[in-house]
């Protein structure tokens, strides 16, 4: 059993993964400022198996981000993001592994009648030599 995870507070970090991937207001040119973290509770239920559930926010600050442009269909730059997953993963073999994760995603605009949300499922494998 085990818990790991990450908190910020920054400005201008877009390029870091944050403030949802945006650094600067488009009609200002200032830094967006955010807040935001993630957080992860894993669980080996064998040694060939693992389980993690785990949730992230990322909320800049709705006075920092702006329009991308005057098209009025513009939903502008993201106010809100977060991401809600559960994952399993099997160790095939020592250089094997298989996962599958569920995750709700959901985001927020400038434009309040933009949004969007889903859930989005993964398969991966991973061969390591």
């Amino acid at each position: 059993v085990g818990f790991r995870g990450e908190f910020w507070v920054a400005q201008a970090a877009g390029t870091y993964f944050v403030a949802v991937l945006q650094t600067l207001n488009p009609e200002t040119g200032d830094g967006i400022r955010s807040i935001g973290g993630w957080g992860e509770i894993y669980y080996k239920l064998n040694d060939c198996t693992t389980c993690y559930v785990g949730y992230g926010i990322d909320d800049p600050r709705n006075q920092d981000v702006g329009f991308l442009t005057v098209d009025p269909n513009d939903p502008g730059q993201r106010t809100y993001n977060d991401v809600a997953w559960a994952t399993v993963t099997w160790d095939v073999t020592d250089f094997f592994q298989l996962g599958f994760e569920v995750s709700h995603r959901q985001t927020h605009y400038v434009n309040p009648l933009s949004g969007s949300e889903g859930m989005v499922y993964h398969f991966s494998s991973s061969l390591m030599y």
